[in-house]
């Protein structure tokens, strides 16, 4: 690897991912929006949270502790220890509960005072079976539910369609239960049977996105790496009637590893691991496999290939003039462009938004002065990703804060201190004026003034004056 030199502070702080609020957006479910229903929840100078329309004008008084934004005709609001489900003209049309979580016109609930949940339908009013925990998932959009059984847990996976948690049935969900079963998740496989076994036994590893599931008889242990609570791996150990034992290694995107002696997890960093395979045969070298939830980033036999210190959140190698990273979102590559005489000096890079990572490096030639390079690296739909030379930001004195969705990017004026929004080229779409910018989704964008908060739609400009301590923020979701 060729020697890191140290760029001046005005170029890594173009690439510097300083957030300046929460990015999020507002409300991501279909007919919904950051103005469903015609309403943003807003909270006023005393920290009561209500609703206002794109004027300002508040529609449902500001009297509650929370507030959500609507989900199709209902919004959960909360005040002391209860929540209520409202519709769009403020009226309580169901609760006190104790928690309220909204999918369309059903809702996960609790009572005021007791354990469990259970899913509330609001256009009848009907109550499901009580569950002890849930979680929802958003990709795949399922709930999964827990209740606790005689010695051991049920858990059970629901397809969430339409803003519906729909029963469960073979083709949307995984019924897992026993008495003596242990259950952990990672990525899209969740893994059913005992974690050590005295005697043989038997264990279930399910496929959450494929709908399809591998039984094993004859278990003897199962390995959840690092830990249950956060693994990101597991190894299966089983023996068939012979006597001969056998290791499958699992990885969160389904992959199985057979034949496999030992595994140790070697590195990691958010969302990225990196694990050592050794093989039953003893003739067969060891097997590197960096992965993340989605997919093996890289695979090899010579760790050397890799090389990859930690840089922020990516891993980083360098082969043949081009530097590839893994990341939590997958793979990218940038190969520099060609100088005669000219070498090439990494120095970071950062993840930018969610799909995207900034990268900085030095062009240094057999003469003449050193040139700085930084560059957005977006994965598109293909799954390859796409360059963008930002390098220019600099000379306007603009740093890159954030990549949104809609690969917008927000930025700061390093003279002024003020935060706006441009596209990748540099043209202003929100004014670069504001003390702090985050996007809500779409079109529109939170702009800060001072202590107060203001929609900001791109072509139309603020909808509302500042007369708000926030809107729409990530709890509002």
């Amino acid at each position: 690897m060729k020697k890191k030199i140290l760029l001046p502070a005005a170029v890594l702080l173009l690439l510097c991912i300083a957030l300046t609020g929460v990015l999020t957006a507002c409300n991501k479910g279909e007919n919904t929006g950051v103005f469903a229903s015609g309403v943003i929840p807003v909270q006023d100078e005393y920290g009561y949270w209500g609703y206002a329309d794109s004027n300002g004008e508040i529609v449902i008084p500001c009297e509650y502790n929370y507030a959500t934004a609507f989900n199709g005709e209902y919004a959960a609001a909360g005040r002391g220890s209860a929540s209520y489900v409202i519709d769009s003209s403020g009226k309580q049309v169901a609760g006190p509960f104790g928690s309220v979580v909204l999918f369309g016109n059903d809702a996960i609930v609790s009572d005021l005072g007791a354990d469990g949940y259970y899913i509330y339908t609001l256009s009848s009013g009907e109550r499901s079976e009580i569950f002890d925990r849930y979680e929802y998932l958003p990709e795949p959009e399922a709930v999964r539910i827990e209740t606790d059984a005689s010695g051991g847990i049920v858990a059970e996976y629901r397809s969430v369609e339409g803003g519906a948690v729909q029963p469960a049935d073979e083709n949307a969900s995984f019924f897992v239960q026993g008495s003596t079963q242990y259950i952990f998740e990672f990525g899209s496989m969740a893994v059913a049977g005992a974690t050590n076994y005295a005697e043989p036994g038997e264990c279930s590893v399910y496929n959450l996105e494929t709908s399809t599931v591998a039984n094993y008889a004859g278990v003897t242990d199962i390995t959840p790496m690092p830990s249950a609570d956060a693994a990101v791996c597991a190894a299966v150990t089983s023996s068939d009637a012979e006597g001969n034992t056998r290791v499958d290694f699992i990885l969160p995107d389904g992959t199985f590893i057979n034949g496999v002696y030992d595994v140790s997890l070697t590195d990691s960093v958010p969302g990225v691991t990196l694990a050592r395979v050794a093989y039953n045969d003893a003739e067969k070298a060891d097997g590197y496999f960096l992965f993340n939830d989605k997919a093996v980033l890289w695979q090899g036999e010579d760790i050397s290939a890799l090389n990859a210190p930690l840089l922020g959140s990516c891993y980083y190698t360098e082969e043949e003039g081009a530097f590839t990273f893994y990341t939590e979102y997958g793979a990218f590559t940038h190969t520099p462009e060609q100088i005669d005489g000219a070498t090439v000096s990494f120095s970071s890079c950062t993840l930018a938004g969610e799909g995207a990572i900034a990268v900085s490096y030095a062009v240094i030639p057999a003469e003449g002065d050193i040139s700085y390079r930084n560059v957005l690296l977006r994965l598109n739909e293909q799954g390859f990703a796409e360059v963008s030379d930002v390098s220019a930001f600099a000379e306007k004195k603009l740093s890159v804060v954030y990549v949104t969705e809609e690969w917008n990017l927000i930025v700061r004026n390093n003279l002024s201190g003020r935060y706006g929004v441009t596209d990748i080229s540099g043209d202003t779409v929100v004014d670069i004026v504001y003390t702090g910018v985050r996007p809500l989704g779409g079109d529109f964008y939170a702009v800060k003034m001072g202590n107060a908060e203001s929609v900001y739609k791109v072509g139309s400009g603020e909808l509302m004056p500042f007369i708000f301590t926030a809107v729409c923020p990530e709890e509002a979701l």
